[in-house]
């Protein structure tokens, strides 16, 4: 069974920074959600910070895939400083994103 919320994401509108409530399909720590204006495509959020981890999905179930393989992962306990300042976050999330073609600065 799905599990699904309403989360909160951080959001750009205009060039503004703002927030977006938006329903999403939970899995762990991150959400899969339609991308918000761009509804081809699908983003992964963290949902303690509201931010993207991975955007431009052009399917939900590789952004699904994703999200399972590292949703549960406790690295993703903490806010936006300690996220970015994992190491060994970047590195398990490089090592799941490579066979999408993509890497995470």
């Amino acid at each position: 069974m799905k599990k699904t919320a309403t989360i909160t994401i951080a959001f750009e509108d205009r060039g503004k920074p703002t927030t977006l409530t938006i329903e999403a399909e939970i899995f762990g720590a991150l959400a899969v959600h339609a991308t918000p204006r761009q509804k081809t495509f699908w983003t992964v959020t963290h949902i303690e910070t509201g931010y993207a981890v991975f955007r431009w999905f052009t399917s939900n179930t590789e952004a699904t895939n994703i999200a399972m393989k590292l949703g549960a992962h406790p690295l993703w306990k903490g806010g936006a400083d300690q996220i970015r300042s994992s190491e060994k976050l970047k590195a398990l999330v490089n090592k799941a994103m490579r066979q999408y073609g993509g890497m995470v600065r």
